[in-house]
């Protein structure tokens, strides 16, 4: 088994599947010069099953992907940690972003994703990004004693969007990000956060904001919450701004 090796990632999965067995073969395929460990976040271990020492079937403390998510975060023995679903691929970029990061020693690495069929989402690398939209936490690769440190972990309250509270904490501290310019995965796109809203968390969004990135950036999010509702009621258009 690894003890130490330089990224973790992690995998909520609810069953052993097909699309299971792709996502770990994208990742065996991928890595060549790294040393890494696959964690297998599950509801009952007993009903999964790997012959690798890459992987670890772990049993989740709290139910909901984030909680599994939050399992994966306890026990994550790399560098650095990166979160993807079981019905997701890694691309073989993802190592040559790690060959680009090794000797630069970021914080934080923000890079692209394939997403569904006929798009790429552009994670934009400044944090205040995150008052408009979220980043794809597929192309996000997080400094593992950062999170540790900091005792960062999702919040179960919000059932969709913990990963923006998430991603906004981590870059209300001092780090350092890079932006790596190429698609590291690809994203199925059929994830809950792709079709429901997370009501909580839009009611506390302006909240979270405020006491995270201060005055200036909650002005900027009223703004850009006026200006879409202006835009509503003049064309009928609804505009995904959170």
């Amino acid at each position: 088994m690894i003890k130490n090796c330089f990224v973790s990632i992690i995998i909520p999965a609810i069953i052993q599947n097909e699309l299971l067995d792709r996502c770990l073969y994208s990742i065996f395929a991928c890595f060549k010069s790294f040393d890494y460990e696959i964690l297998i976040i599950v509801p009952n271990v007993a009903n999964f099953k790997y012959e690798s020492h890459h992987v670890r079937i772990i049993q989740e403390k709290e139910k909901s992907i984030y909680g599994a998510m939050n399992t994966g975060i306890i026990y994550a023995k790399g560098k650095y940690m990166f979160f993807i679903g079981q019905d997701d691929i890694i691309l073989p970029e993802f190592e040559n972003m790690l060959k680009y990061i090794k000797n630069k020693d970021p914080d934080l690495i923000i890079s692209n994703v394939f997403w569904g069929r006929d798009k790429i989402y552009n994670n934009v690398k400044s944090r205040y990004f995150l008052i408009h939209k979220n980043w794809c936490h597929q192309g996000i690769v997080y400094k593992t004693n950062i999170v540790l440190d900091n005792n960062l972990f999702y919040d179960l309250k919000y059932s969709i969007q913990a990963d923006h509270l998430f991603n906004i904490v981590f870059c209300s501290k001092h780090i350092k990000a890079i932006k790596y310019n190429h698609c590291i995965s690809w994203y199925s796109a059929n994830g809950a956060s792709t079709k429901i809203t997370d009501k909580y968390f839009r009611i506390d969004f302006p909240q979270i904001i405020l006491t995270h990135y201060g005055y200036f950036s909650f002005l900027v999010l009223l703004i850009l919450r006026n200006t879409k509702y202006f835009l509503q009621n003049k064309t009928g258009i609804r505009h995904n701004h959170e």
